[in-house]
């Protein structure tokens, strides 16, 4: 008697998560959805991305934060010199602002190519010198 009574309380528990699980994932994908949708006060050629989180960041400058919260919006608003590519993790120099790398003959010296007309949000140019600016700030 008591292991089939222990039977159904396991069997009733296993529905009700797998119907919560259900449950969450059909209104999370409701939401998901929604955001989809471009807002008629956007315009036509613009993406609005909106990332939350429940955890206030120390700093959004990369300088001085020093939460997971704070990576997470780093990794999201910063980019990096070369991203990788998501099969393999090789270089992926067609969505990276580094268009090609060229090393010294012994190793010691790198020359990174950036993409021409990058520019910054406030529409002036990215430059090889603010790369090296941040680099040596470092």
């Amino acid at each position: 008697m008591f292991r089939v009574t222990r039977m159904r309380r396991t069997k009733r528990l296993l529905i009700t998560i797998i119907s919560a699980s259900v449950i969450a994932s059909t209104v999370l994908a409701g939401v998901a959805f929604a955001q989809d949708s471009p807002s008629a006060s956007a315009a036509p050629d613009k993406v609005v991305f909106t990332f939350a989180d429940v955890s206030e960041p120390s700093s959004l400058n990369p300088m001085v934060g020093y939460l997971g919260t704070d990576y997470t919006f780093w990794a999201l608003a910063y980019d990096i010199p070369i991203n990788f590519s998501t099969t393999d993790f090789s270089p992926d120099y067609d969505q990276s602002l580094v268009t090609s790398v060229d090393s010294s003959d012994d190793g010691m010296t790198f020359t990174y190519h950036f993409r021409p007309g990058v520019k910054w949000s406030d529409g002036q140019p990215f430059t090889a010198e603010d790369a090296a600016w941040t680099l040596t700030y470092y």
